[in-house]
């Protein structure tokens, strides 16, 4: 079985740089919200309570979801460098057998 491993880096370093984006502008909704919610017209108001609980939830499973995501574009990141120090390294490589054999 062989696999298609190719990528264009280019693109993906823009796909990268698209989802930090997407995680940038989640976070100020995301703290927009939160702030909203916590300035309550009445403690005691069950339905501000009820706001109020529901924007925390959400703001613990955003946080959790894009540090996972944050994590996820280091590793994607880390391998499309990896990648590319590699195939440089095995041009270098032919480069010199070439250049010692002879063209």
């Amino acid at each position: 079985m062989s696999y298609d491993l190719n990528i264009d880096e280019a693109r993906a370093r823009i796909w990268i740089a698209d989802v930090e984006n997407e995680i940038r502008i989640v976070k100020e909704l995301l703290t927009k919200v939160s702030t909203a919610s916590t300035t309550t017209p009445q403690e005691d108001d069950d339905i501000m309570k009820g706001i109020a609980a529901t924007c925390s939830t959400m703001r613990s499973f955003w946080d959790k979801m894009c540090n996972g995501f944050a994590g996820m574009v280091k590793n994607i990141t880390q391998s499309i460098e990896k990648m590319s120090a590699s195939t440089n390294e095995v041009v270098s490589d032919v480069n010199d057998v070439r250049n010692k054999v002879g063209s």
